[in-house]
């Protein structure tokens, strides 16, 4: 590889670090997380190729790929939006996806850009993605007409976004329609017709079964979780010190619950239990939290199992520090089966 081709491709990073947020977006699932190639993935190994011929439009190759990285978010269907830094798609550049449809939580998730020239552009998106591998975008002249074309090399990250992918209309649709839609509207700003040639092969039918313990990155799930927790990172914002408070909460977390993670995710959400029905969610979780020191009740409860009506139960207690303010008439009890 020659210097100048190495200006093309991204340094080698351990984990990504989202340097700048945009006000309006979510950023969750890519900062401290690792990349993840094909060979890291679950699922089937899938090659797709989607192309549009902009016949008719007296345009360049490295002016298609100019045009596409400066207004890529633009060119995409709705319902996602993708954040780039100002730098813009240049390698080693991280941005941000949010996509889902009003009244469901944002699904987020991002990418890296390991590669940039003047006629492709690539990414490779974080653990916990829909799927794993890179993804390039590309012009080339074809006999004097342009052609424009998007090309995977792809698995389904985990057990639940194979299974997602492989249901009638669902899974694999959609993400084929994102680049279907992609290209009709890039054919369009030219004013070419958006015939978009699809061409999909399997190259391996196998799962990586070892690979199917990437389900606890799963984006949807921690979209999810990140959705339910916003509240309590709201009443954290108006605590003078929320940096230090939201640390506060997950080291007291994380001494309790040792490497359980799944007990670590049901005490920092249990507040949210504690709140009675009918009570408006942010309302009730402010008046379940230590406005004094910001702790949580969940790391004054008290855990046990019933044996004999097979429950975990969990109880919610007033804090014992003095002077919290907050008074509880009388325990709070959640049963889980």
């Amino acid at each position: 590889m020659t210097g100048r081709d190495e200006a093309y491709w991204a340094k080698p990073v351990r984990t990504l670090t989202v340097r700048t947020v945009p006000a309006d977006a979510v950023n969750a699932n890519v900062a401290g997380r690792r990349v993840a190639g094909a060979a890291q993935g679950f699922g089937q190994l899938w090659h797709k190729r989607f192309r549009v011929r902009l016949d008719g439009a007296r345009v360049s190759p490295q002016e298609v790929i100019r045009v596409w990285k400066d207004r890529f978010g633009d060119f995409w269907p709705k319902g996602a939006r993708v954040f780039l830094p100002a730098a813009g798609i240049a390698p080693g550049e991280i941005g941000l996806i949010n996509a889902g449809v009003p009244g469901a939580p944002t699904f987020a998730t991002g990418i890296l850009v390991i590669y940039a020239d003047d006629v492709s552009f690539s990414f490779i998106s974080p653990e916990g993605h829909p799927f794993t591998g890179p993804i390039t975008f590309s012009a080339f002249d074809d006999d004097g007409t342009t052609v424009a074309e998007v090309e995977e090399f792809t698995r389904a990250s985990d057990p639940l976004w194979e299974l997602l992918m492989i249901l009638p209309f669902v899974g694999g649709k959609i993400q084929n329609a994102q680049w279907v839609g992609t290209l009709g509207n890039l054919a369009a700003h030219w004013g070419a017709a958006a015939d978009v040639e699809t061409r999909i092969v399997c190259l391996d039918r196998g799962r990586q079964w070892s690979q199917a313990k990437n389900v606890w990155h799963n984006a949807g799930i921690h979209s999810a979780i990140h959705a339910i927790g916003a509240p309590l990172r709201r009443v954290a914002r108006r605590v003078d010190a929320s940096d230090i408070v939201q640390d506060a909460q997950l080291e007291a977390t994380r001494r309790f619950v040792g490497s359980n993670s799944n007990l670590g995710m049901l005490l920092l959400l249990a507040p949210l239990a504690a709140v009675p029905a009918g009570d408006e969610i942010e309302a009730g979780v402010d008046a379940r939290v230590d406005q004094r020191t910001g702790l949580l009740w969940a790391q004054r409860c008290r855990i046990r199992i019933d044996p004999r009506r097979k429950v975990l139960v969990l109880e919610l207690t007033a804090p014992e520090a003095a002077g919290a303010g907050i008074t509880l008439e009388k325990p709070t009890i959640v049963e889980i089966e």
